[in-house]
């Protein structure tokens, strides 16, 4: 690990800092990606939207510890032919080992340029339009993504190393696909150089939302974890929170907490109690300020904000008059955030939904709490979904990825398009699904 002070020693004792920037390197050797072959700057298919998974345990053996990542950068080893229009690169963390699954997010989007230029010859560093606060414990995603260059061409290569199912890519030469999911795996992950930014002495920030996840409503104890960020011992800091808006009793913590790097620099604390009603969201607010009783030098770590509800249980409506969910993604954004709390069964009004729909894991799901879409008058004519996909990438209307205990009934699932016909896909460990009493209609 090569480090660097950002700052001449006076500078840097004005400003706070007593930790070098530090780069680190994933992956080495030579190896290097085919003409034609995924990577985030090939172009032999005119767009390309890449998921790339890199380890806490390969960033640790690197010599990284939890910070701020402000670059980042691909080792380019030959430039595409043409510059990339609208690259982007979205971070997040994960618990996933790899690409496996494609992710939906959220991210942080932390580099958007209208068009990039890729510099042959070594590590390309970009410095990032948001940093981006690497938590030390989970592995890290990097999203990204091009818009269609003027011509395809067999250009554009990386160095990569070895890593089993490390990379999921689409490329796409009718479309652009930073919209799009990812859809196949590869084990040519790009070598990747990532710039910390230098500690700060006094410096708390947020960690981790605990409690409540996956809970009924009622009244719910709210828990969340802080950080010590900075080189100083951490002796007091005041946790606020507010839920929509309306400022909670907020916590002052004066135990002493370890520098940052150190066994002990995370705490739990309870912030108080909230009583959640059915049917209702919230949005949390939480945030640090005041460490060792003055100004927090770094903002940027010192806020959570997350909306929270009770688990879906009972029926709900979509589509009509006065609905719970206008669309089924609604309802299915709902069952993705907030997990099911007994069984939950959505009643579709009569109409056409164009639209396509995508159901992962739900949590809380089960035979005692299943999940049920069904047709409100009971005939399956009279609700129809149906999708024209346009592309292999995403040919289908309904998929349920990893989905489990979902009834379809008396529903109507049609693919309009004439040449991507496919109506249902199942993925992702998709089981003990049932289908009763539908029309299904393709191509």
């Amino acid at each position: 690990m090569k480090s660097a002070l950002l700052v001449s020693g006076l500078v840097a004792l004005v400003c706070g800092f007593v930790q070098a920037q530090s780069t680190i390197q994933l992956g080495s050797g030579t190896t290097t990606t085919s003409t034609t072959g995924a990577s985030p700057i090939n172009i032999y298919y005119a767009s390309s939207h890449l998921q790339i998974v890199y380890t806490a345990a390969e960033l640790t053996a690197a010599g990284a510890r939890a910070g701020r990542i402000q670059k980042l950068g691909f080792y380019i080893e030959s430039a595409p032919n043409y510059n990339l229009p609208n690259f982007a690169i979205k971070l997040k963390h994960t618990t996933a080992a790899d690409a496996t699954i494609h992710d939906p997010g959220p991210f942080t989007t932390v580099f958007n340029a209208a068009t990039y230029a890729p510099a042959a010859g070594g590590f390309h560093l970009l410095a990032l339009s948001q940093s981006f606060l690497w938590n030390g414990q989970d592995n890290l995603l990097v999203d990204v993504c091009f818009d269609r260059v003027p011509g395809y061409s067999s250009s554009g290569t990386v160095r990569y190393y070895q890593a089993v199912n490390g990379v999921r890519y689409i490329r796409s030469d009718s479309e652009n696909t930073c919209g799009l999911s990812t859809t196949t795996n590869a084990n040519e992950k790009p070598q990747l150089q990532l710039e910390f930014a230098a500690s700060l002495s006094n410096d708390a920030g947020m960690w981790s939302f605990d409690e409540p996840k996956n809970f009924c409503a009622g009244a719910q104890q709210v828990k969340a974890t802080i950080a010590n960020f900075g080189s100083n011992a951490l002796n007091s800091v005041r946790v606020n929170w507010s839920v929509n808006g309306i400022a909670q009793t907020p916590l002052n913590y004066e135990a002493s907490i370890p520098p940052s790097g150190q066994q002990g620099s995370t705490v739990s604390v309870t912030l108080g109690s909230f009583a959640f009603v059915a049917r209702n969201t919230y949005l949390f607010k939480i945030w640090t300020s005041l460490p060792n009783g003055g100004a927090d030098p770094f903002l940027t770590n010192d806020t959570l904000t997350l909306t929270l509800g009770p688990g879906l249980t009972g029926e709900y409506t979509i589509g009509g008059a006065n609905p719970n969910f206008s669309s089924f993604a609604l309802a299915a954004q709902a069952l993705a955030s907030f997990g099911v709390c007994g069984p939950a069964t959505f009643k579709v009004r009569n109409g056409t939904y164009q639209e396509q729909v995508t159901l992962g894991a739900v949590s809380g799901s089960s035979a005692q709490n299943p999940i049920t879409f069904q047709a409100e008058s009971g005939n399956a004519a009279s609700v129809i979904l149906t999708y024209a996909s346009g592309n292999d990438a995403s040919n289908f209307t309904l998929h349920l990825q990893g989905a489990q205990w979902i009834t379809m009934k008396n529903l109507s699932i049609e693919a309009s398009d004439n040449t991507f016909g496919r109506v249902l896909l199942l993925s992702g460990q998709a089981s003990n699904n049932t289908f009763e009493n539908n029309r299904f209609r393709g191509r």
